[in-house]
């Protein structure tokens, strides 16, 4: 997994207590697997966290995975840079496929949890 080249990562430091969104070069998924999602071993030992909210991929998701990139000090992270990995778990019993809000997400996504909230009828 690598940050998308010619992206903006070239620019200034990344700066502790900021969250970053990014997104993965690679678009993944399975109708097999459960994904989860890890920070790369040596972007952790920089100072990165990778993925601090969703570290899970449903069953039928498949797309560009948004990252929430989390430096604990001022960090530089140049494109084509590897900072996570992906691993498949093999699943048993029956499975729903995932016909979520973020099906065929295509670079970071903002929150859609609005649509959670329209759902429930709470405001």
């Amino acid at each position: 997994m690598r940050l998308l080249s010619g992206s903006l990562w070239w620019g200034p430091a990344l700066q502790p207590n900021e969250l970053y969104p990014g997104h993965t070069q690679e678009k993944v998924g399975s109708d097999t697997f459960v994904l989860l999602l890890f920070g790369h071993s040596s972007a952790g030992r920089l100072g990165l966290a990778v993925e601090i909210t969703a570290p899970i991929g449903n069953i039928g998701f498949h797309g560009q995975w948004t990252l929430m990139l989390a430096p604990v000090r001022p960090l530089r992270v140049h494109s084509d840079m590897k900072i996570g990995q992906i691993m498949f778990l093999v699943a048993t019993g029956p499975v729903d496929m995932y016909r979520g809000k973020y099906q065929d997400a295509t670079g970071p996504q903002p929150s859609q949890y609005w649509r959670d909230l329209l759902k429930t009828g709470t405001s």
